[in-house]
């Protein structure tokens, strides 16, 4: 009986220093797994802020769009007023200075839409954006 429990316990021990090892790499595959996920969420935070500036620079160039437009329409009214142009190039500058304007709504929304991203990935837009 003597040397069967001493075989026992040689046994017990291998597999508690088993399960230790194990319980290690456990423990190094959270820990990557963690490091793995928070550079994600960095990489995505930066590309919201990325899309955000650019779609903030994009509002003010579809701003000066929509000012050259309506100018073009304003000139067009008046010769059209004059009888220099016809109801055609008339109508041409009137489409043109609605495509401006609705085009400077999408991009309005989609700047919102990447407020509302960075706003997920940090829980603080105000903290990252500054407008």
């Amino acid at each position: 009986m003597i040397g069967a429990g001493m075989k026992w316990e040689v046994f017990a021990g291998f597999e508690r220093k088993h399960k230790v090892h194990e319980a290690k790499i456990n423990i190094e595959q959270v820990q990557n797994q963690i490091d793995d996920t928070k550079e994600k969420l960095q990489l995505l935070l930066e590309n919201n802020l990325v899309n955000y500036s650019v779609l903030n620079q994009k509002i003010e160039i579809t701003s000066q769009q929509q000012k050259v437009a309506n100018n073009n329409l304003n000139l067009a009214i008046k010769q059209y007023n004059l009888g220099l142009i016809n109801i055609s190039e008339r109508l041409e500058a009137e489409n043109d200075s609605y495509k401006a304007s609705v085009n400077k709504i999408n991009i309005l929304i989609e700047q919102r839409l990447s407020a509302i991203e960075t706003i997920i990935a940090t829980g603080e837009l105000t903290k990252y954006i500054s407008n």
